[in-house]
């Protein structure tokens, strides 16, 4: 009897404590569409707010929204470390739920990945997750986001240490930019390359 009672009491607890998430999730929910309603003219004061809201009540596609567009808005004022977490939630919920992301918003994360990583001294993510948006772009024909792609991994690339094999890494830069017939950043690629060597010296 004892351990009926145990047992029916635990299984009362497990069910009380589910039904508190769930009421916490509606709560979450219930706060994010209101912020919505009432600032829609000024909703990108609350980008941040809403990204968090739409996590805690397990809305992945509207976490996912609002994580991309407080990400953007923490590049655009420097705050590199915080557009770093942000993008990471994105691309965490992009990898672990089974949503249909468009490749634009898949290049978003990983590009401003990429910038944060860079800007906050993480060179080596940093031109990781700019190769991924390359990778991305190339694959959907994303010709305007590639040359973004191109110029700033030649310009990630000047403080790397000649081990990570530059030489190649420039010659195939200015290859692709060659087969874009884009001879703003080919005559960029270039520039960045002879500012490596500017700072150190012959690459061989």
């Amino acid at each position: 009897e004892l351990e009926y009672i145990f047992t029916h009491a635990l299984t009362q607890e497990v069910a009380y404590e589910s039904l508190l998430i769930q009421r916490r999730k509606l709560f979450h929910e219930k706060i994010a569409i209101t912020i919505e309603n009432l600032y829609e003219q000024k909703l990108e004061e609350y980008y941040e707010v809403l990204s968090y809201h739409y996590e805690k009540s397990g809305n992945s596609d509207k976490t996912l929204h609002y994580s991309v567009l407080a990400g953007e808005k923490s590049i655009l004022n420097g705050a590199n470390q915080l557009a770093y977490e942000f993008f990471h939630k994105a691309l965490t919920i992009t990898q672990e739920e089974s949503l249909e992301v468009d490749p634009e918003i898949k290049f978003k994360i990983h590009f401003n990945l990429g910038m944060a990583s860079y800007n906050a001294g993480g060179f080596e993510e940093g031109i990781s997750e700019m190769r991924e948006a390359h990778h991305i772009c190339r694959q959907q024909d994303m010709i305007e986001n590639e040359k973004q792609c191109l110029y700033f991994q030649g310009l990630f690339l000047i403080p790397f240490p000649d081990t990570y094999d530059i030489e190649k890494y420039y010659k195939d830069l200015l290859d692709r930019a060659k087969k874009l017939k884009v001879t703003s950043i080919e005559g960029a690629v270039l520039g960045l390359l002879g500012c490596r060597y500017g700072c150190y010296g012959d690459l061989s």
